[in-house]
């Protein structure tokens, strides 16, 4: 239940304020979300990516952002009260959008972009857009805060009703405390005094911790375990690739060349203390990022990677060039640019 507003009367006496009827509630709500994501939890911002998208069950979800760990947040907007089958609707989008790829993921904040009037490249120039004035001093290593960032690894599900019934309630509460679901069922109000509108929001679920007993997917700074990055992976050339890249590095026997582990699924490969390349595991390629490529390089890449339109540079990656590793053609142009630049740093340490 929404926590009341009250105001004083004439008489001194503190009375609640009425509720506003809206005949088209959930859009308005829709618009009022969209511009202030930052009521759905208690100040915290989301980047709004897309509205109404189309889910590939020809349904329509409400409201997709991202939050600051890159996690994606599927919004369900209701009037009235909860109708019993609005969890499964949610969890029906929420299987959907963990089904999509950076590259769809991508393409949805591109066309947000354009219907906005703003343009960013794709979801990591909006994640800058929004988080960028917080996040200008928080680099690591050299590398930008995007490329620590695992897009999508894990769902939020909000929804949201002016109430959220009983049997309702008990499922969420369930499903966050013992099925270790991130979900949260917020209630709101909406009011009128004078000119100005009120809205008031409770936070009916999703305050209690999330269990962790049963839900194995890892939160945005722990490590993903090699099993599970194979059980999230959709093709067998990623299967094989969680383990292969970092057995090649071991089977070279280079000293101070080595793969080391970061948060999430996020590797590096360095030789000597210096980044060669940082990369993650996302469901159908690999995600690489490599700094300082000469032009011998990208030319080498363009000409043997399986998706050359997926080499981009951009200056808020701080030069680096990024790639996706997908096929066995590509994990061998990278092995060979890796080799070549070991070799290369090994001659300048001996001359």
């Amino acid at each position: 239940m929404v926590m009341p507003i009250y105001k004083q009367d004439a008489a001194g006496k503190f009375v609640p304020f009425e509720e506003m009827p809206f005949p088209d509630l959930e859009k308005i709500l829709e618009d009022w979300i969209e511009t202030n994501p930052h009521l759905i939890f208690g100040d915290e911002e989301i980047a709004i990516l897309a509205r109404q998208p189309r889910t590939g069950y020809d349904k329509y979800l409400d409201l997709l952002g991202v939050d600051k760990a890159g996690a994606t947040v599927v919004i369900e907007l209701k009037r009235g009260e909860t109708p019993r089958d609005v969890v499964a609707q949610t969890l029906e989008y929420a299987a959907w959008v963990d089904s999509l790829t950076l590259d769809q993921l991508d393409e949805m904040a591109r066309d947000y972009g354009q219907k906005k009037g703003v343009e960013f490249d794709d979801l990591a120039g909006l994640y800058l857009r929004t988080f960028g004035d917080e996040l200008e001093d928080e680099e690591s290593e050299g590398g930008k805060l995007t490329q620590r960032i695992t897009f999508n690894n894990r769902q939020r599900l909000v929804i949201m009703a002016e109430r959220i019934s009983d049997e309702v309630e008990q499922t969420l509460r369930y499903m966050r405390t013992r099925f270790g679901a991130d979900v949260s069922g917020i209630a709101f109000s909406v009011h009128k005094s004078g000119n100005d509108t009120l809205i008031s929001t409770t936070t009916v679920v999703g305050r209690e911790r999330v269990s962790s007993t049963s839900q194995q997917l890892p939160q945005a700074s722990e490590r993903e375990s090699d099993d599970h990055i194979r059980a999230k992976v959709k093709t067998d050339f990623m299967r094989d690739a969680v383990t292969a890249i970092e057995e090649w590095i071991d089977g070279l026997g280079v000293d101070r060349l080595a793969v080391e582990h970061s948060g999430s699924s996020e590797h590096y490969i360095r030789f000597l203390g210096v980044k060669l390349l940082y990369y993650y595991y996302a469901n159908n390629w690999i995600y690489a990022s490599m700094p300082a490529v000469t032009g011998d390089e990208v030319q080498k890449l363009r000409s043997r990677l399986s998706k050359p339109e997926e080499l981009i540079t951009k200056d808020h990656w701080a030069g680096d060039w990024r790639f996706h590793v997908a096929a066995p053609q590509d994990l061998d142009v990278l092995k060979e640019i890796i080799l070549s630049r070991v070799k290369a740093k090994q001659e300048a340490a001996s001359s």
